[in-house]
């Protein structure tokens, strides 16, 4: 028995007004101001700065005003979330150019077998199926 299951589709393009804001919850560290989200934690030192940290690692330089650290953090957050979701195929990334081409070659290759050009023994129906399956795998435009 088959089980199929299909993913949801992805819009066409993510941007950053599409994500959901850390919601920051306030708390306090070592006696002072402190505010979490997701894994981001933003601190209020002795000197009066505030720093934002993700694993116990600075984000961005200190701040007199949480709400800039609190915007470093949405940035950081917004980065990685986009970046996760960017397709290997996405056409900005030229993923699908180097796929279409690795094809294009393997069909070359079948043609040849076709021709006897390639050594080795392939049945010619068998080049020449394998080559149009190979081709069908090529993303075209329109």
């Amino acid at each position: 028995m088959t089980i199929e299951t299909e993913l949801p589709a992805l819009p066409e393009m993510i941007t950053s007004d599409d994500l959901k804001p850390l919601e920051w919850i306030r708390g306090y560290a070592y006696g002072l101001d402190a505010w979490t989200a997701k894994d981001y934690e933003i601190t209020l030192s002795t000197n009066g700065f505030y720093t934002v940290r993700r694993a116990f690692k600075q984000i961005g330089d200190e701040s007199s005003s949480q709400y800039v650290v609190r915007d470093l953090a949405q940035a950081d957050y917004e980065r990685r979330i986009l970046s996760a979701l960017t397709l290997k195929d996405d056409p900005g990334n030229g993923a699908s150019e180097t796929r279409a081409a690795a094809l294009e070659e393997a069909a070359k290759i079948c043609d040849g077998a076709r021709d006897n050009l390639v050594v080795g023994e392939l049945p010619h129906g068998v080049a020449v199926a394998l080559a149009a399956a190979i081709r069908a795998l090529i993303p075209r435009e329109g």
